[in-house]
């Protein structure tokens, strides 16, 4: 191994410990209970279960888990499989988003911001079943903005807002009407935190990531509603949809022109 595929490795696992340590962090805020606010500002971290104070070395992402075979270490209690395959999840997002945009820093750093967004909304909505407006306005308002700096590029941006947006509030206005097949009126659809959720990510990802992201938010959610029903869970069982939003953005973000020029290939033979 020479010097160079050496120094790669090395960045590919701190990038790695980097994701995986925000994971940590986020999971505890948006698992814990009572005050978002409050779970930030703790002191240290606790036993959910025992309220026992975890030590340095228990916190260390994935491998602390492991150390300790999956349950604390006092009271025994079990520890969810959650928080080690999140984890291992962001921590690959982020060595990705390392070997792809290693040559631009600036695109790294803001694209690394923008992923641990879409986690953060993600694992929330897991825990809590909403995505609050305190976090979510504030994206919206400045993707906004920013989008506004390029005029010749705002169709683009503001048609992906819309697209994305008019999704779901179709899908909620028929879910409610009783006029979707097999829907029962006054029944919940999407939550409308996933509209708004929605906005922010077609100012993020244009028309035509707009498009790949909200196609791959549906095939995912698709194959684990299919999965739960196999596996005997109960009809109408409520699954949270931001993280397959978020999967399939980080994505579009990551391999949008790479899809798109397959896409437009295979329909254009």
């Amino acid at each position: 191994m020479n010097v160079s595929t050496l120094i790669t490795v090395i960045s590919c696992f701190l990038s790695g410990m980097i994701g995986a340590s925000f994971a940590s962090f986020i999971n505890v805020a948006a698992s814990s209970k009572g005050s978002i606010w409050k779970n930030i500002s703790r002191r240290s971290s606790v036993c959910e279960k025992c309220g026992k104070s975890l030590h340095h070395w228990e916190l260390i992402p994935v491998f602390g888990w492991l150390f300790l075979q999956g349950k604390c270490s006092v009271c025994k209690e079990r520890i969810s499989t959650f928080h080690p395959v999140s984890e291992l999840l962001l921590g690959g997002a982020f060595v990705i988003l390392y070997l792809n945009y290693l040559d631009q820093p600036l695109s790294l750093v803001l694209f690394s911001c923008v992923t641990l967004g879409l986690y953060f909304i993600a694992v929330y909505d897991v825990f809590r079943r909403k995505i609050p407006n305190v976090f979510i306005f504030p994206l919206i308002i400045v993707a906004a903005i920013i989008r506004f700096t390029n005029w010749s590029m705002i169709p683009e941006y503001f048609g992906g807002a819309l697209l994305y947006f008019s999704f779901f509030f179709l899908i909620n206005v028929l879910t409610v009407t009783g006029l979707f097949p097999g829907v029962k009126k006054g029944s919940k659809g999407f939550g409308w935190g996933d509209s708004k959720f929605a906005i922010f990510l077609g100012l993020l990802l244009g028309f035509r990531g707009s498009t790949i992201s909200l196609s791959l938010a549906i095939f995912a959610g698709g194959v684990i509603g299919a999965i739960l029903m196999l596996s005997g869970s109960k009809r109408g069982t409520k699954i949270p949809f931001a993280p397959f939003l978020s999967l399939g953005s980080f994505i579009a973000l990551v391999w949008y022109e790479e899809i798109w020029d397959v896409l437009m290939s295979y329909f254009l033979i």
